[in-house]
């Protein structure tokens, strides 16, 4: 790979002898060179054409029209081997490689060593695939995106070669956006669920998705006729003599043309990736990882910050510099934490009016005069990783990834990027509102549970900091309110992540009331039935106990269990006395498994066939659900990690925890319609609120 790492004025032109030196023997590994780096650092790739540009440029040769010089033609040698590369990238249908190079053509094109008719003959290839009948969402939309960013870098050079083909290429994409508005509803992270019709886009200024945000870029440079170039991107003309003599002459006639490109379709049994973040997620085949399958639907993102603190990408600056966060977030997926250096030195590669000065910069040299200093970079970046984290229906990445990078991002400069996740974290946590009711729309409840799995997960490694008096005053709001439920929910999941004295010591003496329900009147652990010695079942739970935790054998342990039912039989019903064998039975494997993980699925193990022996039918299986829920009723990870092992060792079956899970809702609404919430046992108070909410409006009340 070339690196540019130092200030490009010095290390450009030094960089250029150099590989000058090299050429023509060693112009493959120029080419491979150059197109690692574009492909593996997009932030670059403006620096990267502008080394082959002042290669082309070399001083001290005279050229005339009728042959390449010899620096033309050593890049000449090494933009065919670069091409050759591409090519392979176009046949593997690697969208983002494609897209990347693209990028690295159109600045080419603007520093005149590619030809602007070759380049729009590849653009319009591309928007033919938008074209093609039964085409699938994810490649119309690469292909799309590919021809849009190129235009928006090389827009004002095609402009003026063929403004005609330009904007037939602009129409063709908007019509492509146009016709994705009516999903763009299904997979908004604010959706409006009281709303009939409309654009979701056209009036919400927090919701962006890529390509119509690309279109509106266009829009507003096609009207201008293409006058200006992005403002954003750098311009390596203003300190190279060189490229700012080959940009004042000519267009040469020598300049590279590229070749005829075709885009393959797809194969009907290929599950490769977009380049774009929709793949759906890992699975395993044979021991081995499946490329992810394709996402035929729209990447709706979320902002959290006004336009004067993140760029507006429906400018052509603020879209090129959000695509390549974006892209720097999807590269550098392996590593993170060369992930949150790289996303930290961004403004380096962007023009000085880009970004405001980060705090840790004031050593930095001062921006030319007259330059407008603009959008903060760690709000960006912040605001960019928790949008790809919620996006719908699933994020491109393990959510995982994402919470790990703002931590690693928060402890490479917490004095800048602390204040944007402590604003992230305010904005979200306003959108937590009852549908409909805010004017912008209020959290989906699937990004809100990310959310609140992110800020419990982000609070653990940062000692549980955070200005928890600020919520407060929502401890009053009724109880199946998102925004209290947030708060329980987080609580629940930062014990977990620690343990309960130590979140009780840092939440406010508020949050301890019981009228709360923030924190748990004691910490979750089991409960078992059994435990008293006054319970009139004690001897027999303890009798099952003891030969467990002497390790007996399964048979000994089940024939015991048979005994003990044929004598509770002779007092009562067969069926009630299997009942109550079985709830005892049950319990005591939870009670000597609850010491942890792993003496619970030794237990499950030994004596699965005594769990079996009490799940022969839909009852007993049933009955085992609602004691394992019960043992574990202060803890619900436990009850979801046992109800998981019991499927999986096929102690119940799916339709049983789902019957399970619906009998308590259905206990609920009962009891709503009764008004006996106090007095029915199994109703979640919560559960029961919101219960109560929706009977009273389905009936006309308030």
């Amino acid at each position: 790979m070339i690196l540019l790492e130092s200030d490009p004025a010095r290390e450009i032109p030094r960089l250029a002898n150099h590989v000058r030196d090299q050429l023509p023997a060693s112009s493959g590994a120029v080419a491979e060179g150059l197109r690692i780096g574009c492909t593996e650092q997009p932030y670059k790739i403006p620096l990267y054409a502008a080394l082959v540009a002042f290669l082309s440029a070399s001083p001290g040769e005279e050229s005339d029209d009728d042959a390449d010089t010899g620096a033309q033609v050593a890049v000449r040698v090494v933009l065919e081997d670069f091409v050759k590369g591409f090519q392979a990238y176009v046949d593997e249908l690697k969208w983002l490689q494609m897209r990347l190079c693209i990028q690295f053509f159109a600045h080419l094109v603007t520093l005149h060593v590619i030809t602007p008719k070759s380049l729009l003959a590849l653009l319009q290839s591309l928007t033919a695939v938008l074209d093609e009948p039964g085409v699938s969402y994810s490649r119309a939309r690469c292909a799309a995106l590919c021809a849009g960013e190129a235009l928006l870098r090389a827009g004002k050079e095609l402009f003026a070669h063929d403004g005609v083909a330009v904007g037939q290429i602009i129409t063709i994409l908007r019509v492509f956006a146009d016709s994705q508005v009516g999903e763009l509803a299904l997979v908004s992270p604010l959706p409006r669920l009281y709303e009939k019709g409309g654009d979701v886009l056209s009036h919400d200024h927090e919701i962006r998705e890529p390509v119509s945000s690309l279109v509106a870029a266009l829009g507003a440079m096609q009207a201008a006729s293409f006058e200006q170039t992005p403002s954003s991107l750098p311009r390596p003309q203003k300190y190279l003599p060189p490229l700012e003599n080959k940009l004042a002459a000519p267009l040469s006639p020598h300049a590279f043309d590229l070749p005829f490109v075709l885009v393959p379709p797809d194969a009907l049994d290929l599950e490769s990736e977009d380049g774009l973040g929709t793949a759906v997620g890992p699975s395993i085949e044979d021991g081995k990882p499946k490329p992810p399958a394709k996402l035929e639907v729209p990447s709706v993102y979320l902002r959290l910050f006004d336009e004067e603190v993140t760029p507006n990408d429906h400018t052509a600056s603020g879209y090129l510099v959000r695509s390549c966060v974006r892209d720097t977030l999807e590269i550098f997926e392996v590593n993170r934490k060369e992930a949150a250096r790289i996303l930290l030195d961004l403004h380096r590669w962007w023009d000085p009016s880009t970004f405001k000065r980060r705090h840790q910069d004031d050593d930095a040299s001062p921006p030319p005069e007259g330059d407008i200093m603009e959008w903060n970079l760690d709000c960006l970046v912040i605001e960019t990783t928790l949008s790809m984290a919620f996006q719908l229906p699933i994020s491109p990445h393990v959510p995982v990834y994402y919470y790990a990078l703002i931590t690693d991002l928060c402890k490479l400069s917490p004095s800048t990027v602390g204040p944007a996740v402590g604003k992230s974290i305010r904005k979200l946590y306003r959108l937590l509102e009852d549908q409909g009711s805010l004017d912008d729309g209020a959290l989906d409840v699937e990004v809100a549970r990310r959310f609140v799995e992110w800020f419990a997960v982000h609070m653990s490694n940062f000692s549980f900091n955070w200005v928890w008096k600020e919520w407060i005053p929502d401890l009053d709001l009724p109880r199946c309110h998102p925004r209290r439920r947030f708060i329980q929910r987080a609580i629940e999941l930062e014990i977990r992540a620690a343990y309960f004295d130590r979140i009780k010591e840092v939440l406010p003496v508020e949050y301890h009331e019981p009228e709360a329900s923030a924190l748990p009147e004691e910490a979750p652990g089991p409960e078992y039935e059994y435990d008293d010695p006054r319970h009139p079942h004690f001897a027999k739970a303890e009798s099952l106990t003891n030969l467990i935790k002497n390790r007996s054998k399964v048979d000994a342990v089940l024939a015991r269990a048979q005994e003990l039912c044929a004598e509770a039989a002779t007092q009562m019903s067969e069926d009630e006395a299997t009942a109550i064998i079985r709830s005892v039975s049950v319990q005591v494997i939870l009670h000597v498994g609850s010491r942890s993980f792993s003496h619970f699925l030794n237990a499950i193990e030994r004596y699965l066939s005594l769990l079996k022996f009490f799940s022969k039918d839909t009852e007993g299986k049933a009955q085992i659900l609602d004691m394992a829920a019960k043992f574990w009723r202060r803890n619900s990870q436990m009850i979801a990690i046992v109800f998981d092992k019991f499927m999986q060792y096929q102690v119940v079956d799916p339709a049983d925890v789902y019957s399970s899970q619906l009998k308590t809702y259905m206990n609920t609404l009962e009891a709503v319609s009764i008004g006996r919430l106090d007095s029915t046992p199994g109703v979640d108070p919560a559960a029961a609120d919101m219960v109560k909410a929706i009977w009273n409006s389905a009936l006309g009340g308030e």
